[in-house]
Formats: C-alpha cells, sequence, structure tokens
C-alpha cells in the first residue's frame, strides 16, 4: 500500500513539473509572438503606404550608365569562319539560330528603360562564358 502512495506521489510532481515546463514554453511563445506582431505591424502599414507615396513622385531622368559596344557581336556574327564560332561558343551558328529561335521571347525585355540588349547578344555573351568557363572570371579581374 505503502508502495503505491508513492509512486502516486512521484507521478503527480512528474506530471505537474511536465504541466509548469509546458506553461513556461506556452508563455515564452506567446511573449515571442507578441514581439513579432508588435514588429509585424508598423512593418505591414509602412508596406501599404509606401505605394501611395511613390505614385506622386516625379521620374528620375538618369544618363546612360555605360555607352555600349555592340560593335563585337557584329564582328562574330559576320567575320567569323564556322569552326572559330563553334570554338568560340562551342555550337554551330545553326544550333545558335536553334536556341535563340527557342528561347527568344525569355530573353526580350518586357519594359524598356535604356536602349536593351538585343536577344541574339544576351545569348551570344551566355554561351561565351558557358563555353570559357569559370577560370576565365578571374582572369578578368
Amino acid at each position: 500500500m505503502a508502495d503505491k502512495v508513492r509512486r502516486a506521489i512521484i507521478f503527480q510532481k512528474i506530471i505537474k513539473g511536465n504541466r509548469r515546463r509546458r506553461r513556461v514554453l506556452e508563455n515564452a511563445l506567446h511573449i515571442a509572438m507578441s514581439g513579432r506582431r508588435a514588429i509585424g505591424k508598423p512593418c505591414f502599414i509602412s508596406l501599404l503606404l509606401l505605394p501611395q507615396s511613390r505614385q506622386n513622385a516625379t521620374p528620375i531622368n538618369r544618363p546612360q550608365r555605360l555607352q555600349r559596344n555592340s560593335g563585337w557581336w557584329d564582328l562574330v556574327w559576320n567575320t567569323y569562319s564556322e569552326e572559330r564560332f563553334v570554338k568560340t561558343f562551342r555550337v554551330s551558328r545553326w544550333t545558335f539560330c536553334y536556341i535563340l529561335s527557342r528561347i527568344r521571347h525569355v530573353l526580350e525585355r518586357k519594359t524598356v528603360n535604356e536602349q536593351p540588349v538585343s536577344p541574339e547578344l544576351r545569348l551570344a555573351i551566355c554561351l561565351y562564358r558557358l563555353a570559357r568557363g569559370f577560370v576565365t572570371l578571374f582572369r578578368s579581374w
């Protein structure tokens, strides 16, 4: 009988300890969530007000940052032989045109603020970097 009483007392202490720990964790979680809400509300309100303040702003006329040199692509496309083209880009001209026809809609810019880079030039730059590998990135720096 005394053994059963001792076990019951031990179980009650274990249960009380578990309840106390759970309450402490719940309080800590509540404090953390209320702090997050206190920070989140002003951020959310400021985000709602931000687009309204930008609508009345005057547009900024920026000068073009760099003069683009389009001569490289014209030189490559018009003067490179088929072998040199394959060696430079690792694809033939036919394959280049095929890839361009498949992804041209992705490479074209929808909104234009400055003079856009042509899709042909964008693909050529991408293939050139892929063909040269990662090592040449550090040589140019």
